[in-house]
């Protein structure tokens, strides 16, 4: 990468950097360039992934935390990795033998299985290739209408409501239960 420098004609000197001003401010550090920062925000290709961020023209990127979103496919369930680059560039790198950067990350922070059971609720146990998803959902069951909620667990089994079904329209009525499956259209009448 070419440095840009630009000539500051206060102190006859050479700086580094295009955004350094030359009119004095810097005058008394001019002694020492090394303490010159140069504040400009630019962006910048970050060593260890494929991202750029923005910061200070002077900063260092390879000490820079990228917090863009990883989107590497998850060898576990194949979704888009949702962790930040930075969290899974750390649990790449503690996996894999040798320092050498990976623009690649092949692992990928741990996150809950998001398959759909049965009951259309996550899995939610630790993702991995070989796991099986629980048919006990821990969840608090979907089951509620205007005359109660279910207060068990998913997968236990709860009694439907026997209440008369609030459903009717000016032509007709629910002739079944509340917790029933109702007829298909009840009312053809619009």
């Amino acid at each position: 990468m070419r440095t840009l420098v630009r000539f500051c004609p206060l102190a006859g000197v050479f700086q580094p950097c295009p955004s350094v001003r030359s009119d004095g401010s810097y005058s008394h550090m001019l002694e020492n360039l090394k303490v010159v920062m140069c504040v400009a925000q630019v962006s910048k290709r970050l060593p260890d992934c494929e991202h750029s961020a923005i910061m200070a023209c002077s900063r260092d990127p390879a000490t820079f935390t990228c917090k863009e979103v990883c989107g590497g496919v998850t060898t576990c369930c194949s979704r888009r990795c949702a962790s930040e680059c930075h969290e899974c560039q750390k649990v790449t790198k503690e996996k894999t033998a040798g320092d050498s950067r990976p623009w690649i990350r092949s692992h990928h922070r741990d996150h809950p299985c998001e398959r759909l059971l049965k009951c259309q609720h996550s899995c939610g146990l630790p993702c991995s290739s070989n796991h099986s998803c629980s048919t006990r959902c821990g969840q608090t069951c979907r089951q509620r209408c205007s005359h109660r909620t279910c207060d068990m667990l998913c997968w236990e089994p709860c009694s439907p409501c026997t209440e008369i079904c609030e459903w009717r329209c000016p032509h007709h009525s629910c002739p079944v239960a509340c917790g029933s499956v109702s007829p298909p259209s009840l009312c053809t009448r619009h």
